[in-house]
């Protein structure tokens, strides 16, 4: 099984061993599929589960007190990238094209889609190429389609976008 970070265990909730999930991107549509999840490295199976915040209130199985679930504080949290796959017509999640090649129409191939990022208004796409790395906004006006059989994201950017957006040349 393969899991993509979502999150980090913010604080222990209760008296009861639960723990306060901070989810990165704030969709939590998945929640309810949830079985089990990655605190670091350790796999820990789901009890009980709810909305809270900007995240999570998770139980899980063998963390039976507060003492317990402080001690998960601060852990990276993961959840099974099969929980990551958008149905027809749903939103996708980011997760799905992470390595896509990411072309612009006029451009031709900007490099791949490396990891992710956001500055509250929007998503935005890390992509790295041979001019440089690019936060790109992932928004519907840029965007074309998306082809999953070539792993590709087809785009048409506005001009200059990539000259105010680039990272750190390669």
């Amino acid at each position: 099984m393969n899991w993509t970070q979502v999150g980090k265990v913010k604080d222990a909730h209760n008296l009861k061993g639960e723990v306060y999930l901070l989810v990165f991107s704030g969709d939590i549509s998945w929640a309810q599929e949830l079985k089990q999840a990655q605190l670091g490295a350790e796999t820990f199976d789901v009890e009980k589960i709810r909305p809270h915040k900007e995240g999570l209130i998770v139980k899980f199985k063998r963390v039976e007190n507060r003492n317990q679930a402080e001690a998960l504080k601060g852990r990276m949290f993961s959840i099974s990238d099969e929980l990551l796959i958008s149905g027809d017509g749903e939103t996708i999640f980011l997760a799905e094209i992470k390595n896509f090649e990411f072309y612009d129409k006029n451009l031709g191939l900007i490099g791949i889609i490396t990891d992710f990022s956001d500055n509250r208004a929007q998503d935005l796409l890390i992509v790295e190429g041979a001019k440089g790395r690019f936060e790109i906004p992932f928004v519907e006006a840029f965007i074309l389609d998306i082809d999953y059989k070539l792993r590709r994201v087809n785009s048409l950017l506005p001009e200059g976008l990539l000259s105010i957006n680039q990272q750190d040349p390669i």
